[in-house]
């Protein structure tokens, strides 16, 4: 697979102290910056498995940065129809250890984008941190979980493969019947 075009999303991470980090998102001319996550959770090894199951195929995948107390839920879905597209969603809460549907977030941020092109944002975002700060500062600051250097060789393995394509078959009258809009005849 080809890595992505220059204006598709980017993501940066940085950690800010002990157990504390930071993700800023780019995405065209939208961004946004998620400041104060904790090392509670393993957030970062979340965002490369999350990453690593839509880019081998997964329709969904949700996982969380804990802010103690605010929570933003990351949420990834493929469009049934479309499955190259890939909606994110990023919802806040107010406290990660209160569970509440995602009607009672606040929509932070919402973006679609081609599947690998997320797992490449994820994949680079890593390689790049590794490369600058590498794997013992990461673990000295964030403490509760390694750095997800198995996760992130998965990703970029996965990224690096291309995916079988299915025959052309949008004449097949089975599938024409099973992919009408359900008001038509």
């Amino acid at each position: 697979m080809d890595p992505p075009a220059e204006d598709a999303l980017q993501i940066e991470l940085s950690l800010s102290g002990q157990g504390w980090a930071s993700c800023r998102l780019r995405f065209g001319s939208e961004e946004t910056l998620i400041e104060g996550f904790g090392d509670c959770t393993d957030a970062f090894g979340d965002l490369v498995r999350a990453a690593l199951l839509i880019v081998t195929g997964a329709y969904t995948a949700t996982f969380s940065f804990d802010g103690e107390p605010y929570e933003w839920r990351w949420k990834m879905a493929r469009d049934i129809h479309f499955p190259e597209k890939l909606g994110l969603t990023i919802l806040g809460f107010p406290d990660v250890w209160r569970p509440a549907p995602d009607s009672e977030g606040k929509l932070l941020w919402a973006i679609s984008c081609r599947p690998d092109d997320f797992g490449w944002a994820v994949a680079n975002a890593f390689q790049a941190f590794l490369e600058t700060h590498g794997v013992d500062r990461f673990n000295d600051q964030w403490r509760l979980a390694p750095f997800p250097l198995r996760g992130l060789r998965s990703l970029q393995t996965a990224l690096a493969t291309e995916e079988p394509r299915l025959k052309d078959r949008s004449d097949d009258p089975i599938l024409i019947l099973n992919w009408m809009e359900p008001d038509q005849p």
